[in-house]
């Protein structure tokens, strides 16, 4: 059987003036079923409500976790590295 990978994708709208640079990201690998992670006595809404809540309590690296590892990171960082990645592709001729 192939193995299967979930995205989960948390997301807010910025307003216009708001500075997300310190905004911390997570990169999150499940290592258990997203069913075997949901408290299945609760509410069908609020199950997917605790599990984001936890997720979103995260603020530091996670390797150790039997649930889940995160490697949390600022916002700014990502972008920084992502531009640097478009200026070495221009470089490369491969933009």
């Amino acid at each position: 059987m192939a193995k299967q990978n979930t995205v989960v994708l948390l997301a807010r709208r910025a307003l216009d003036d708001e500075d997300t640079s310190e905004n911390i990201v997570r990169l999150v690998r499940l290592k258990r079923p997203l069913a075997r992670l949901l408290d299945r006595t609760a509410p069908r809404g609020k199950r997917a409500e605790d599990f984001v809540d936890a997720l979103l309590a995260v603020d530091a690296n996670i390797e150790d976790a039997r649930d889940w590892d995160v490697h949390a990171v600022r916002q700014g960082a990502l972008t920084v590295r992502a531009e640097g990645l478009e200026a070495e592709d221009e470089d490369d001729g491969s933009a």
